[in-house]
């Protein structure tokens, strides 16, 4: 689980909630917001845990990515202005997206390729993946020295 971008107010109701899942996250700050943090942590929850530290996490209102590994891999994703977003995985961390879904994306798009864009965009949550791609830096402990010329 990582939590992307979260106030320094909140961080008391994050840790509350984790620790009712025995769960402890380190802090750091993130380095796109001001007093912002960010925390990483690792669980072996059963699903319903994970649907619900998700639920959860979500009405807190805080930008996070849970990825879920097992026999049906996926992430979950939460941005403040999309919403919470759900996206199966393959193997190898790709989304995916199933047949069935495929014919019922094209069928609503009417013959639009367009539109087939527009589904396809938000059934791969590509519009969360680029609004939250930018809080997904780590902490860095190194500094660049300018170069001397």
């Amino acid at each position: 689980m990582w939590v992307l971008s979260a106030p320094e107010d909140a961080i008391a109701s994050i840790e509350l909630l984790l620790a009712s899942y025995q769960l402890c996250a380190s802090w750091y700050p993130q380095p796109i917001v001001r007093n912002s943090f960010q925390a990483r942590t690792t669980a072996n929850l059963a699903q319903r845990d994970v649907e619900d530290l998700v639920s959860k996490l979500a009405k807190l209102c805080i930008a996070f990515e849970v990825s879920v590994s097992g026999l049906e891999p996926c992430s979950f994703l939460y941005h403040d202005g999309l919403g919470l977003r759900r996206v199966s995985l393959d193997a190898s961390g790709e989304g995916v997206i199933r047949f069935g879904q495929l014919e019922r994306l094209m069928e609503l798009s009417q013959g639009s390729n367009a539109e087939l864009k527009r589904l396809l965009r938000l059934a791969s949550a590509t519009a969360w993946y680029d609004l939250l791609q930018p809080y997904m830096t780590g902490n860095s402990t190194v500094e660049l020295m300018p170069r001397a010329v």
